[in-house]
């Protein structure tokens, strides 16, 4: 131990016999393995995902306890407030009825959410849009899911190979959405210049939609909220090379599609 002790204290006493090429080459080949890691990860997906969606993750709990409805009424006579659990409301009671007046409702939800995403359908930009967001990563079949935060700053190459993969996906009995955080104006062009008018497009915030997946677009593959896979649209592949079953079975379905 002492030898280990003196050997450390003197490591800076010792000369480097090192000719200096060899410590720059060193020093290059460093360099450049840091920058093509960079480049990897820009250019393609992160080779370690620190976002909400990773793969294997689910987004919302198996066994969800039951949201919790409540409603305020006043009375009418004296200006009394009371909150009712909504299926113990004494709607029966006539005279109740007759003497409150509602005023105010509030949804409690026991159940943890895995990622904070809000996911709406809309007709126009005025509409604040219609939530969908369990119903669309809660289906039961698999889902192709197209995450392109902007469509002004996506990728004209990006959107175009994506477009054809998923009509592709659809003519072998797939479904496939969009989520942007566009306009629906914005939205409405891609689907014209893409040929994409069959195709649904959601809307949600544009941070929400970065934590989904790095790439614009990116692709998620989901089945009954699991994140199956994720891809960059540049190495999203050939719908005829995508091996749902086995993708199934990594995030641990059975054959018949349900969980094991």
């Amino acid at each position: 131990d002492a030898c280990v002790l003196v050997l450390l204290f003197s490591m800076n006493r010792i000369p480097d016999r090192r000719p200096a090429v060899f410590n720059a080459v060193i020093a290059g080949a460093a360099a450049l393995l840091f920058l093509g890691f960079e480049y990897y990860n820009y250019r393609y997906l992160p080779v370690v995902n620190f976002l909400e969606w990773k793969e294997g993750t689910r987004l919302f709990p198996e066994n969800p306890q039951p949201v919790q409805h409540f409603v305020t009424y006043r009375n009418k006579l004296n200006g009394e407030t009371k909150e009712y659990l909504l299926e113990e409301c004494p709607y029966a009671d006539p005279i109740w009825v007759e003497n409150w007046e509602f005023v105010d409702r509030r949804d409690v939800d026991p159940n943890p959410q895995t990622v904070n995403i809000n996911i709406v359908d809309k007709v126009d930009d005025e509409d604040p849009g219609w939530d969908v967001t369990k119903d669309l990563l809660e289906t039961d079949t698999y889902l192709f899911l197209v995450a392109v935060y902007d469509l002004e700053e996506s990728d004209r190459e990006g959107l175009a190979k994506v477009a054809e993969a998923v009509k592709r996906l659809r003519e072998a009995g797939y479904e496939s959405c969009f989520l942007t955080s566009s306009t629906v104006k914005e939205a409405e062009e891609c689907k014209k210049a893409y040929g994409l008018e069959d195709f649904m497009f959601y809307y949600s915030d544009n941070t929400a939609i970065k934590a989904v997946i790095r790439s614009n677009p990116g692709i998620v593959l989901l089945r009954d909220a699991w994140v199956l896979k994720l891809w960059d649209w540049r190495r999203f592949p050939a719908p005829e090379d995508i091996d749902l079953a086995a993708l199934s079975q990594e995030a641990g379905f059975d054959g018949s599609g349900a969980r094991m």
